[in-house]
């Protein structure tokens, strides 16, 4: 220890003290270049930040843009086509329709002579009009499979169905009622059958709703017969019989028309994506590449200053260090401690700063 120093008096503790100022006056213009430099180093970080997202809307928007202009010549193509294929659709339904009128014509006036001879029959022979229906041959002389399925369905809901509702909805807790008016209702109904059976097979009318019978059977086999020929005239693939021609030429012409919009869309977004996209980035990177660069300049001379200011900090902390703090110690290294060791001088407690030293450090009392 340098005892020189210790032996020293409140000249010596100054020297220290205007040290320790010009140190955290060193300190502080550091740390407040330090702060300015990455407020400097955020400003350029957002530039560029700002000139990416610039590049990156201007080519979104751009691409956008230049995409719908082409999507909407293709949609107008599209609708064309659309449109072509509605009618060429409705000209081969209107053919079909007329096709099957023509081919079944026969079968319908066979069905309209039917229809007549029965009317004209029944008419003749005093048959009431509703015999003449597939809901009194299902009734009342059931031949056929739908018929006998009608029949039981008919006889269900008439003797079951009908007679139960009724029943609930009896509020009688009587079940003999109940049983009396079931059997009312079945009387009823069974009544209403049978004297409908009785009029209009009486006096010679069931020959003639025989021969109706026979003629409703043939009308039915030519309903058949005439959805067998519909049905085979709705799956024929050969079209040549319906003049399509003209329609599937206007097709054609617009299929190839959309094929080719399509093409040149995706050629010019092939374009835009390879040449054009590059050229947008150049034009806005030519505006901002400048600005950044001066920025860059800025922070690279704000860093070399700030790199010569640290150099001096440390430089005078460790020459404090060395020339000071080696004998007053790192706790006593503050403008606090030093005034109170100065005080001690002045008030004539301490003659050198080695007793003072001793004193602040409680050494003596």
């Amino acid at each position: 220890m340098d005892n020189t120093f210790l032996e020293g008096g409140i000249e010596n503790l100054e020297k220290v003290k205007e040290k320790l100022r010009e140190e955290s006056g060193k300190q502080e213009a550091f740390n407040a270049a330090e702060a300015e430099l990455k407020a400097k180093q955020k400003d350029l970080e957002n530039q560029k930040k700002y000139m990416t997202d610039k590049i990156a809307t201007a080519t979104k928007e751009r691409r956008a843009e230049l995409k719908k202009q082409h999507d909407e010549q293709v949609d107008a193509v599209a609708k064309e086509l659309k449109e072509a294929e509605k009618r060429r659709k409705d000209a081969k339904a209107s053919a079909v329709s007329e096709r099957m009128k023509n081919e079944t014509a026969d079968l319908v006036a066979q069905n309209e002579g039917f229809k007549k001879a029965n009317a004209e029959l029944f008419r003749a022979n005093k048959v009431p009009a509703f015999c003449n229906t597939e809901l009194y041959y299902s009734l009342f002389a059931p031949k056929t499979g739908k018929n006998f399925i009608f029949f039981i369905i008919t006889v269900i809901v008439t003797l079951g169905l009908i007679p139960n509702i009724i029943c609930l909805l009896i509020k009688s807790d009587q079940l003999i009622l109940k049983i009396l008016v079931y059997m009312a209702i079945v009387i009823f109904f069974a009544a209403i059958y049978f004297v409908i059976f009785a009029t209009t097979r009486g006096k010679g009318r069931g020959a003639a709703i025989e021969q109706g019978r026979l003629n409703m059977d043939q009308i039915e086999k030519n309903n058949k017969e005439i959805k067998k020929i519909q049905h085979g005239i709705k799956t024929d693939k050969d079209e040549s019989l319906y003049g399509l021609e003209e329609y599937d030429a206007q097709i054609s012409e617009f299929q190839s028309s959309l094929e080719s919009k399509i093409t040149e869309r995706d050629e010019a977004l092939k374009v835009f994506d390879e040449e054009t996209s590059l050229s947008i980035k150049d034009e806005i990177e030519k505006e901002n590449i400048p600005v950044i660069e001066q920025m860059e300049a800025e922070l690279s001379e704000m860093e070399n200053g700030l790199n010569a200011q640290k150099a001096e900090v440390v430089s005078l902390g460790e020459e404090i260090s060395n020339s000071y703090g080696v004998f007053l110690g790192k706790k006593n290294m503050s403008e606090e401690r030093i005034d109170k060791m100065i005080g001690l001088m002045q008030e004539g407690k301490a003659e050198t700063i080695m007793q003072a030293l001793d004193q602040i450090n409680g050494e003596i009392k």
